[in-house]
């Protein structure tokens, strides 16, 4: 196979903005690739908003917040083109080694036509009862926590609470969009822990089921880019992702940023980390929601970039981080 034939997984930076000037772009490139030496790398936040003409039981549109990193798999003759669209700055990797740290390819699922075809909302349905199914188990484990006793004293706080009764009572309610009590009832502590023993009976941990279905969530996206009027666009990508919040082996996925690494990340981009998204009727802004993704086998992931390709104006820079990995793109 010719070299220059052979498939990786790129990342690509910056993504280039209406009238950028090209050493605007290179400048925030250089800024980045400082970042990953600092910091590593990051998984950063997205909503994607799924629309649903019809009701299926989920208010529309579907907000699905997401945190991850993407790369997508390439020849090294294709990069030219894709950094077009997603900046001349491009970490290398190979296919084997993200594989082994956990990287996913994309679930492509389409968006909804119209109210009148029904069947174009199968995707929605699916990331709409993805989230029905995250919340159902993440309150079964609010209330495996609230049941036992030591955690129930945990959650209370030990400040306020020096035992709990082995028969106390939970009280049960459901509140209406404007905060008013829907539904309540009272349910002894004792047979809501029989019940969920019942249910986790040779079953998962309902953490561990939480964590699962958030990185599920996460590897979800539309064939369709909207802005482009394209279909397909976004299924063409062939886009894998890392994605954070869940553990492996009671160690997290990705860790918060520092208070000093979120200020050189916003010097880099304010406009981006600083906006603020909608997350559970809360907004919270890109960069608190961001995570650094941690060590895995025993190494940074950095320690597993191929080669870093610049533009020829960061190669000098560029070479002062990383030395030996950086290579000139041929295309640009």
């Amino acid at each position: 196979m010719n070299p220059s034939e052979r498939r990786f997984f790129y990342h690509s930076f910056p993504r280039p903005r209406p009238n950028d000037a090209p050493e605007v772009i290179t400048s925030k490139g250089i800024e980045i690739l400082r970042s990953i030496k600092e910091i590593g790398l990051l998984l950063a936040p997205e909503i994607v908003r799924w629309e649903t003409p019809v009701s299926i039981g989920s208010p529309s549109p579907i907000l699905l917040p997401q945190t991850r990193i993407s790369f997508t798999e390439l020849s090294e003759n294709e990069l030219g083109s894709h950094s077009k669209m997603f900046g001349p700055f491009a970490l290398e990797f190979e296919l084997e080694d993200l594989r082994r740290e956990g990287a996913m390819p994309v679930i492509y699922v389409p968006q909804a036509r119209s109210a009148e075809d029904l069947l174009t909302l199968t995707g929605a349905i699916m990331v709409s009862h993805l989230g029905h199914t995250q919340y159902l188990v993440k309150q079964l484990h609010q209330l495996a926590q609230l049941s036992d006793p030591e955690q129930a004293m945990k959650l209370l706080g030990t400040e306020h609470v020096t035992s709990v009764r082995e028969d106390y009572t939970l009280n049960l309610s459901n509140s209406g969009d404007n905060g008013e009590i829907v539904q309540s009832t009272e349910v002894p502590a004792k047979t809501i822990r029989e019940i969920l023993n019942y249910l986790g009976f040779r079953n998962a941990p309902f953490n561990s089921m939480i964590g699962v279905l958030t990185l599920t969530q996460s590897l979800f996206y539309p064939t369709d880019n909207e802005h482009a009027k394209d279909d397909l666009a976004y299924y063409r990508e062939r886009e894998w992702r890392i994605t954070g919040g869940y553990d492996i082996n009671a160690k997290s996925r990705g860790r918060a940023l520092t208070y000093a690494e979120k200020q050189q990340v916003l010097s880099i981009d304010a406009a981006f980390w600083s906006r603020k998204d909608q997350v559970d009727n809360v907004a919270v802004s890109r960069i608190e929601r961001a995570m650094v993704l941690n060590q895995f086998r025993e190494r940074s992931p950095t320690d597993y970039i191929r080669r870093i390709l610049v533009p020829k104006a960061a190669e000098l820079q560029a070479r002062e981080m990383f030395g030996e990995k950086v290579s000139v793109q041929p295309q640009l």
